[in-house]
């Protein structure tokens, strides 16, 4: 057992060479890989996942009709709902028996987790070969917008992993821990203690720390050299926020629980690359049809990698825009397409107003438009109701909560406005401050 973390880590930097040469190779030979990887990973499930084999069958599918990529939409979509009811058989026969022995369970699989902020978490089993070349598409993100391996990340999380790895050893890829339980002032305290180049966290939170030290006139005695938001929405407002109060660019990501990153914005900055080799992303309508470009509909994602539980057109509950024509082309030199053009957040913060979608994103940016330029609020959240039509803004400031509210309209976007002084609501576990929620 002792060996494991010198073999994991020469499996992940043999990895991380194939997967920064992949991102460089012509666009055709980028779609020939995928294709022969979904065909693989659709066949392996179809032979060794129980539940694939009998719900292909029952809705007519089989992974001989897979001749194209788009023939994707030929396979019959899953969401978080049908893997729960059907969990046992999502898991792979091959890898099954070691669920049930500790032993076993360590050494050869990987248990990721959605976050739990909607609902109860939803864990997915990783073998080992998958999550090794999943963190290598994970750094291989990072490099490619000048993350440097020799410095430290500053990463928050809600606990320290053991540093084990060969890697720090050598001070490769090391991670600077920050409580994600800690207040936004405490975290601030410490960045500024440490000063670290490279920042990775959630928007919401760095969104409140720049508005702290912009309200402040804070000095904070150091320039990152970049800094890396993912987990939640990052809307235009909160990275100009953030990079003004940091004096850098901010740079968003885009993954989830169930796959680690699978997105990400390169130096461009102008939509999203999708890490091609490990995952194919789609984004559709309500028919699981895909929509045109420019336009917003269901995310799902396909794993070509996770064989102890694979995900085959997953319904993961988020909307996204998809990338306009003429985005799709970068000057960057990475070959890995550009998919998606913004992350438009979850279907349980969005709402269908006349028919028409109102989506998290779309929601929060209305507000914010009044929200962002008072300086007297500290912090915001918006609980929206929709079915009475009111929104409840929960705000932190150190004025009078009347005149406050002067400067709030009665409503906005067409919900009644209640404001309350009232600290925040950050859940406990992720640390994760949802701006924007419906309730």
């Amino acid at each position: 057992m002792r060996d494991l973390p010198i073999i994991s880590d020469t499996i992940k930097l043999y990895n991380l060479k194939r997967v920064l040469s992949i991102q460089f190779k012509q666009k055709e030979l980028i779609q020939k890989l995928q294709l022969k990887k979904l065909k693989n990973i659709v066949q392996y499930a179809y032979k060794h996942v129980p539940f694939y084999r009998k719900y292909w069958k029952k809705n007519g599918f089989h992974p001989s009709k897979l001749k194209t990529l788009d023939d994707i939409g030929k396979i019959p979509p899953i969401n978080k709902q049908i893997i729960k009811r059907n969990y046992n058989d999502f898991i792979s026969i091959d890898f099954r028996d070691y669920t049930d022995i500790m032993e076993f369970k360590n050494v050869f699989l990987f248990m990721r987790s959605t976050s739990g902020t909607t609902g109860k978490p939803l864990r997915i089993y990783l073998n080992y070969a998958a999550k090794y070349y999943l963190d290598s598409v994970y750094t291989r993100a990072l490099m490619n917008i000048g993350y440097k391996p020799t410095k430290p990340l500053l990463y928050f999380w809600w606990k320290k992993y053991p540093d084990r790895s060969v890697y720090h050893s050598f001070g490769l890829f090391r991670k600077i821990y920050v409580p994600i339980s800690w207040t936004e002032e405490k975290q601030l305290e410490l960045i500024m203690k440490i000063k670290p180049e490279y920042i990775y966290y959630y928007p919401s939170a760095l969104y409140i720390m720049s508005r702290i030290i912009l309200k402040e006139n804070i000095d904070i005695g150091f320039k990152p050299k970049l800094i890396i938001t993912h987990a939640e929405l990052l809307t235009e407002k909160m990275r100009k926020k953030i990079e003004n109060a940091f004096d850098t660019k901010v740079y968003d990501q885009y993954g989830s629980g169930e796959s680690v990153k699978m997105a990400w914005e390169c130096k461009e900055r102008n939509g999203y690359h999708i890490d091609a080799d490990a995952v194919f992303v789609e984004i559709t309508d309500d028919k699981f049809e895909e929509v045109d470009y420019g336009e917003t509909g269901k995310v799902l994602l396909t794993s070509f990698v996770n064989k102890a539980m694979p995900l085959i057109r997953y319904e993961i509950g988020d909307y996204a825009t998809k990338a306009d024509h003429d985005q799709m082309e970068h000057k960057c030199g990475i070959n890995l397409p550009v998919y998606i053009k913004r992350i438009e957040g979850r279907y349980e913060h969005s709402i269908k107003k006349k028919k028409k979608l109102l989506t998290q994103r779309m929601l929060l940016e209305k507000f914010q438009n009044v929200l962002d330029d008072i300086n007297s609020i500290i912090k915001y959240q918006i609980f929206i109701n929709e079915s009475i039509k009111t929104a409840t803004i929960y705000i932190e400031t150190k004025k009078r909560i009347k005149n406050v509210n002067k400067k709030i309209p009665r409503t906005i976007t067409g919900f009644k406005t209640k404001v309350i002084n009232h600290k925040i609501f950050k859940n406990k576990k992720t640390g994760k401050i949802i701006l924007l929620e419906k309730k």
